[in-house]
């Protein structure tokens, strides 16, 4: 499968400070999603992040926002 750029949108769902320490190998899962949007910035992908309940549940990591 062939990705186009003009496409495509990366969608990174509620990757949130708070949930991680329920998340099954969350290090391996944050490393995985900051790969994929350095990746999809680098060529050009929007990328979209979204949030459920920050102000109970904990913002998006700042290494995923910038």
């Amino acid at each position: 499968m062939k990705i186009i750029k003009e496409n495509s949108t990366l969608l990174v769902i509620d990757i949130q400070e708070r949930l991680f320490p329920k998340i099954i190998n969350g290090k391996e899962v944050l490393e995985t999603a900051i790969w994929s949007v350095d990746l999809a910035k680098k060529i050009g992908i929007p990328v979209l992040l979204t949030e459920h309940f920050p102000e109970k549940i904990g913002a998006t990591p700042e290494i995923l926002r910038s």
